[in-house]
């Protein structure tokens, strides 16, 4: 499954097989994006320096730098009430996380029947 995203201001944009699927994104601190659904959702996803995450830099693994690719992410997700989603058995976030493994997080989480617990210990 593969998405389109396009970021205009503080919204992107999704689409998928001729839907329109509409966040509002912000960034808390650097590294750290957020994508808050319209039901209240919120799919937290971190690259870089205080995140369980790993980057290239000039082509090795290396300290953070201001031209680091993210191979790895940090994501989260948090209920309507802000309540972490289990999504491992020992810790509410999940480290390590490939791009394959974010979209389909996000796909799951885009679906008009969206169940959260679809997602508990997902990245088991």
């Amino acid at each position: 499954m593969y998405f389109v995203l396009a970021w205009v201001g503080s919204m992107v944009y999704n689409t998928r097989m001729n839907d329109t699927i509409t966040y509002t994104v912000t960034t808390p601190r650097v590294g750290l994006t957020q994508l808050t659904f319209a039901n209240g959702y919120v799919l937290s996803i971190g690259a870089g320096t205080g995140h369980y995450a790993s980057w290239l830099v000039g082509g090795r693994y290396d300290r953070e730098g201001s031209q680091h690719i993210p191979t790895s992410y940090e994501v989260a997700v948090l209920d309507p009430n802000g309540s972490f989603i289990p999504l491992t058995s020992c810790d509410d976030v999940a480290g390590w996380q490939s791009l394959d493994t974010v979209q389909t997080i996000l796909g799951k989480m885009e679906r008009d029947n969206f169940n959260p617990k679809d997602l508990e210990l997902f990245c088991e």
